[in-house]
């Protein structure tokens, strides 16, 4: 630390709080530790009685909070994200579009491995909003080692640790089974739930197909979405734990696999 001259401080690291007081108007910090002088500081300075300040000096091998947790917000995001200008050793994440959210755990974990710096999300799978806050990273001490932000800077190699994935529009079929809702004795209640989902996620029912129970027919109406060009089949209306229910024989025979079943 050492004292400088304020109207020679731009872009010097302020090592202390300063306290700004004009009666009646305002009393309290005006310049936090750890500020870089900026050339439109110094009249406020100047105002404030403040002819020499105490500055840190940066040494070889450290790093500035701002520049470190920047530096590492760059590191760590991808596409869609966009960053908060650095404050106080913080930089913010929001998404730049609708999306979902994708968090390497892995990834997350190993910079946070450091004490000196951290980094912080939602929970990933999810969808987000444009404009959403999605985390953040931010560096403990006012200034850091560099081999700190290097060693954070290696984890996210190759990798990315927060990133939005736009949504694909897919063209949705979908298969209702139940001889209850075949036969008109009740009203199919799930197909507007679908709808309303899909095109939540940015997809859209094109054709709702109803069968029976039986495991033929709906085979053929899972056939017939996929040659007119489907991207994705959702069959409702069955896959209980019912012996009696055919609607997983009915997707295995229109040649496809049952990955998992049940809860």
């Amino acid at each position: 630390m050492r004292t400088i001259a304020t109207k020679d401080a731009v872009g010097m690291v302020l090592a202390h709080d300063m306290t700004q007081i004009t009666p009646g108007q305002f009393k309290g910090r005006r310049f936090q530790k750890g500020h870089i002088v900026a050339a439109e500081d110094i009249p406020v300075l100047l105002d404030m009685g403040k002819e020499n300040l105490f500055v840190l000096e940066l040494s070889e091998g450290v790093v500035h909070e701002d520049d470190a947790a920047l530096r590492l917000a760059h590191a760590a995001v991808g596409e869609n994200v966009r960053l908060s200008t650095p404050k106080e050793g913080k930089v913010e994440f929001y998404a730049s579009c609708r999306g979902l959210l994708s968090v390497d755990r892995e990834g997350l974990y190993a910079v946070n491995d450091s004490d000196e710096v951290m980094l912080a999300s939602l929970h990933g799978g999810q969808i987000v909003e444009e404009g959403q806050l999605l985390g953040g990273t931010r560096v403990i001490p006012l200034i850091v080692e560099e081999a700190v932000v290097a060693s954070a800077e290696c984890v996210c190699l190759g990798r990315t640790l927060i990133q939005v994935k736009t949504l694909k529009h897919a063209k949705v079929g979908v298969v209702t089974t139940g001889s209850e809702i075949y036969e008109g004795r009740i009203k199919d209640a799930f197909g507007p739930v679908l709808e309303t989902k899909f095109k939540n996620l940015g997809s859209e029912v094109y054709k709702q197909l109803f069968t029976s129970d039986d495991e033929v027919r709906t085979a053929a109406a899972i056939v017939q979405l996929q040659q007119e060009g489907a991207d994705l089949i959702a069959v409702t209306g069955g896959m209980s734990v019912d012996p009696d229910d055919r609607t997983p024989a009915a997707i295995r025979r229109a040649g496809t696999e049952i990955v998992t079943y049940g809860a």
